[in-house]
């Protein structure tokens, strides 16, 4: 169905069209949820170029086929590591900090993506790193919720990541009913999984660090990974 509306609307208003485009995003979108990574990939990447040049890298069109992408290039660090295919992973994580130096406004998603992947490859101090960058735009807060209660994962609360599932986050007291068999489906999930704690190696930014120093030193860091 889409690839006939594609068709059609190629031919009415062109490859470059905004109509045009927003058909082929929803061709990632279908092609994501069947799991066909390289063909969503492809759809979004091509998506994700055509907004650029018709509303530009800050538009809301722009940044959606954006975040669709980054989603892919997660999902596929994923596979790779489960692969044991550390190179794979390390491949996609450069497209991820591509991103990041590309769309500076969403960097607090895409950081996550990135610390998650250097978890599943077991690079705890690039981790720590993306999360602490990502802390330093969020204050004390980090951009994900405990699947254990739901709170809000912050300094106070502790964050504990699975180094085994994709999107497996644990508060501090969450992850101490798990370690005792009492977190009910959470526990069925991540039971004997191993996690990196990052209460003790991600350190937010001090208040006192120069802005303009930090940014330096943030841009720094994402091109030596996107090298």
């Amino acid at each position: 169905m889409y690839q006939r509306a594609l068709q059609g609307k190629e031919k009415a208003w062109g490859p470059d069209h905004t109509s045009t485009l927003s058909i082929i995003n929803n061709l990632g979108n279908l092609y994501a949820n069947q799991g066909k990574l390289v063909k969503a990939e492809q759809m979004y990447q091509r998506a994700l170029r055509g907004y650029e040049n018709a509303c530009g890298l800050e538009h809301a069109l722009t940044l959606d086929a954006m975040y669709n992408l980054g989603k892919v290039f997660k999902q596929r660090c994923y596979a790779a590591a489960k692969l044991s295919a550390s190179i794979a992973v390390l491949a996609y994580v450069k497209y991820l900090a591509g991103l990041c130096i590309k769309f500076p406004s969403a960097r607090l998603a895409l950081f996550d993506d990135v610390g998650r992947a250097f978890v599943w490859i077991g690079d705890d101090a690039k981790s720590a790193a993306a999360f602490a960058h990502q802390l330093a735009l969020n204050s004390s807060a980090y951009n994900a919720y405990c699947n254990g209660c739901g709170t809000n994962l912050t300094v106070n609360t502790s964050r504990l990541v699975c180094r085994v599932c994709e999107d497996s986050d644990l508060c501090r007291s969450c992850f101490d009913k798990l370690e005792s068999n009492g977190l009910g489906d959470v526990s069925s999930s991540c039971q004997g999984h191993k996690f990196l704690d990052l209460g003790g190696v991600s350190i937010g930014r001090s208040p006192s660090t120069d802005d303009a120093i930090y940014r330096v030193s943030v841009e720094e860091w994402l091109k030596d990974i996107a090298l």
